[in-house]
């Protein structure tokens, strides 16, 4: 009878040991994810934060004068003297 407990508790050890491993790779699967997700976004901000700062630039550069008469030549596609218009359709 006793031999019989001690093999339970052993059996009953061993599965506790099994279980707490399983649960720490699992835990730390799920955190590699998180820290691989948490890497992609960050590369879309940095993305983002490029366009903006380009749109940014190009807002500052129509708010001159001359920004302003280039937007007004391309909208109405106005040319100065020698210059020619060139459209390209974006496919």
């Amino acid at each position: 009878m006793k031999r019989f407990l001690f093999l339970a508790l052993e059996i009953l050890l061993w599965v506790l040991v099994v279980a707490t491993f399983m649960r720490t790779v699992v835990v730390y699967n799920n955190l590699r994810a998180l820290r691989l997700e948490i890497k992609s976004i960050e590369e879309d901000i940095n993305r983002e934060k490029a366009v903006i700062s380009n749109i940014e630039l190009e807002i500052s550069r129509a708010r001159t004068e001359e920004g302003i008469e280039k937007i007004i030549r391309e909208t109405l596609l106005f040319v100065k003297p020698g210059e020619s218009i060139i459209i390209l359709d974006n496919p």
